[in-house]
């Protein structure tokens, strides 16, 4: 470190050298107030006093301000037996002293004099640090929930903005223990787990330090060199961590050179010959696009079995396979690193198809056998959407959440290659105790609570009805797999409601009031634990749980009038001593309310509760698309309002009752081609609010587009046929407006890449039919 002094020398520096006029020049015009940002302008006239020198006294006063706006910090304590907190020694508020000391004891130094690209050197680590793995583990996890709430935090809230600020300045100053860690003693899973916990977090701090991903695209291909830690004693950027430690040493695209070369003080070059490459690493880290993986913490001892669930989780989002174009594409990164995989286009895609779920690989491959080896299909890497922004950074993080205790690295590990699972999914969605039994039986599971528990939340295809009915039953081994199911949860550092929307995202809730009271309960336990002080007992996080449930159902209920729903200050009142006797705060009761009511927690699929369940014709892949979610669409000839799930996918925007799922059944509403059509926003004159429609430029005739008639509706077929809908434009509602500027702009990105026609021209292939030769 440079330009480092004591408290004393500061003090007969500030006397000798400054008056008051002087001190305040010194401050106007930026010399070290260039490296602080924008104080208000009523602190720097408190510095403005006389045209007199400086006293001590005056001098300590300039200190402690200059301390106070953290344009000082102070580094490090000499006095023996003087122990400081992290923050007290960097001058921080959270915690400790924050008091300018006038004695030798003390160093400081100036913000300008710092190492501006060294994030982790703003104070001198003085302990000995921990195992290198735990300390990268630990700033990770904590990054990660700083992150998290502010992704889902207002820009406008500004006490959680304080909070996040403390939050990320403790964060800060703990990165100072890599200074010590000892990384070169490592085995090759424990450094490759260190590099990918360290990059993330280098990554996740760079992009908190500069509020966003560089918007110029000539920033961008420099930016994982920009920003480095100090770990161990030397320095280490992105592209060290990724091309250096996780790729043997091998050269970037992006830099044109190898990270590390025979002069490297660092040590590595020796270490890393022209060993194979463990491809998975590219599906594990995250660069900052749209369509990148999700960011996890990895650890050595099951770091195979997590790099298997990340490629699992990652791969159906990064191939995509458009079978009417005959067309494979992947982001253009797999083009760069096309080498890691292997020595063709084949083994790349041959690679990826390994780690799709079961289904989706069979027809995959069946397309690739038919199309591949005759030349009529080929590969195309799409361009890389960098855009690391809160937005992007909330979808990562979100999917890092629900997949962070995915992994079973135990007995039991599920295995989607081996083809009794299929049968066992198919029991399981007829009676749920024949599916489990399967399983045991075909030693997919070893029939523990854990690994049960492990089988009901990651195999795909199972019944979230059926999974419901099974966590809420009251036999004894029933419940324990509902104990097991919570246990692999983790609520720390959630929202009340988030956490139980993102519990009740597995499953469908059971009808019956008894096991609904079981499933809560348990739900409340966790929930306390994860997150004490927060409630009086688990009885009040029990009662609470109930009444968001029941908010939720008398919110989103359509049978109920507008005028019958209840209020938010009705469920204010309804919590009145519900914790232990005493008070909810009123912010936190209302920031509840305006979340439910805002976005429904969807308890059960009460569209297929009818028996009319119905699969598509053929086969349509509805799993990679560019935008999913909730919309409320307006009918053609009834202008009834019915909440539908959309699909938007290859130039196409496709309509559901629900969610299409691998595995199970599915009835397909309706699909509005986007050729020749456009989109807007609509601001006024409908009873929904955040609407956008979808028209034709020229505002003649209806759309062509394609509904479902049901086959209740006509006595002489036994399924649902296709028909063309009556529309001249469609209406469709989202709940925010953020919503609905997100849905907006991914059609008209959509539609850009189609080619402009007529809205005439001829519909796509339906479901079950070949697209026609030309």
């Amino acid at each position: 470190m440079k330009a480092c002094f004591d408290g004393a020398d500061l003090i007969d520096w500030l006397v000798k050298n400054y008056t008051h006029v002087d001190l305040a020049r010194l401050l106007s015009e930026e010399v070290i107030y260039s490296h602080f940002s924008s104080p208000e302008k009523s602190r720097r006239e408190s510095v403005m006093k006389f045209d007199a020198q400086l006293t001590r006294q005056d001098a300590m006063h300039i200190a402690q301000q200059l301390l106070d706006f953290e344009m000082l910090h102070c580094v490090a304590c000499t006095s023996e037996g003087t122990t400081m907190s992290p923050s007290a020694r960097a001058g921080g508020h959270s915690r400790g002293v924050s008091k300018f000391v006038d004695s030798i004891d003390f160093i400081y130094r100036f913000q300008e004099d710092e190492e501006h690209k060294a994030l982790n050197e703003r104070l001198i680590y003085q302990e000995e640090a921990r195992d290198a793995l735990k300390v990268a583990c630990d700033l990770l996890e904590l990054l990660l929930s700083i992150v998290r709430k502010r992704a889902a935090g207002s820009d406008y809230d500004t006490m959680l903005l304080e909070e996040l600020n403390r939050s990320f300045r403790d964060f800060v100053l703990r990165t100072a223990e890599l200074q010590k860690v000892d990384i070169s003693e490592l085995r090759a899973n424990e450094l490759k787990a260190f590099a990918l916990n360290t990059f993330h977090l280098l990554t996740l701090h760079s992009i908190w330090v500069d509020q966003g991903f560089p918007k110029s695209p000539k920033n961008r291909p420099t930016y994982f060199r920009k920003y480095y830690y100090n770990i161990g004693g030397q320095k280490y950027c992105g592209e060290d961590l990724v091309h250096g430690m996780l790729r043997g040493n091998r050269m970037s695209l992006l830099s044109g050179a190898k990270p590390f070369t025979a002069s490297d003080p660092r040590g590595w070059y020796a270490r890393y010959t022209a060993e194979e490459v463990d491809a998975r690493i590219h599906f594990a880290v995250c660069y900052g696009m749209s369509d990148q993986p999700a960011i996890r913490v990895y650890h050595p001892e099951t770091l195979d079995a997590e790099l298997n669930q990340q490629c699992r989780e990652a791969a159906p989002a990064l191939m995509q396979v458009q079978m009417v174009k005959k067309t494979v594409t992947m982001p253009l990164m797999f083009e760069w690193y096309m080498s890691d995989f292997g020595s063709t286009q084949a083994d790349l895609i041959s690679f990826a198809l390994n780690y799709l779920p079961v289904m989706e690989r069979t027809v995959f491959q069946q397309f690739l056998l038919q199309f591949w080896d005759k030349g009529l299909c080929k590969l195309e890497f799409r361009p890389l959407t960098w855009s690391l922004q809160y937005d992007v950074l909330a979808v990562a993080i979100e999917a890092s959440r629900r997949s962070m205790e995915s992994v079973a690295a135990s007995e039991g590990a599920l295995s989607e290659n081996d083809a009794s699972l299929t049968k066992a999914v198919e029991l399981f969605n007829e009676k749920p105790t024949k599916g489990i039994d399967e399983m045991i039986d075909k030693k997919i599971i070893s029939g523990t609570a854990e690994s049960i528990a492990r089988a009901l939340k990651d195999t795909k295809g199972l019944d979230k009805k059926q999974i419901g009915e099974y966590l809420g039953g009251e036999k004894e081994n029933q419940i324990r797999v509902l104990e097991a199911f919570i246990d692999a949860l983790n609520f720390e550092e959630m929202g009340f409601d988030d956490a139980l929307r993102f519990f009740l995202s597995s499953f469908w809730l059971p009808g019956e009031a008894q096991k609904i009271d079981r499933i809560v309960e348990r739900f409340a336990k966790k929930y306390v634990k994860n997150n004490p002080g927060i409630f009086k007992s688990e009885d009040a996080a029990y009662t609470l749980a109930f009444s968001v449930i029941m908010l939720n159902t008398d919110a989103h209920n359509p049978s109920i009038p507008p005028e019958r729903k209840m209020t938010k200050q009705q469920f204010i009142n309804n919590n009145r001593g519900c914790n232990d006797g005493e008070n909810f705060p009123q912010e936190f009761l209302e920031n509840v309310y305006d979340r439910i009511k805002l976005n429904e927690i969807k308890l059960n699929d009460e569209d297929g509760e009818d028996g009319g369940k119905k699969s598509s014709r053929g086969v349509k892949t509805f799993t990679l698309p560019q935008k999913q979610g909730w919309l409320t669409k307006q009918g053609g000839r009834k202008k009834v309002w019915r909440e539908r799930w959309f699909i938007l996918k290859d130039g196409c925007l496709y309509y559901f009752k629900s969610p299409p799922a691998w595995g199970k059944e599915h009835e397909m509403k309706g699909m509005i081609p986007l050729e020749g059509l456009a989109v807007r926003k609509v601001e006024g004159g409908s009873k929904k609010m955040f609407c956008f429609e979808i028209f034709t430029p020229d505002g003649t005739g209806k759309i062509k587009a394609v509904k479902t008639e049901d086959a209740r509706k006509s006595a002489s077929r036994s399924f649902s046929t296709f028909s063309l809908g009556h529309h001249e434009k469609y209406l469709i509602a989202a709940r925010a407006e953020e919503e609905r500027s997100s849905w907006v702009h991914a059609i008209s990105l959509c539609k850009q890449k189609l080619p402009t026609v007529s809205s005439s021209s001829s519909l796509p292939s339906l479901p079950g039919e070949s697209a026609k030769e030309e």
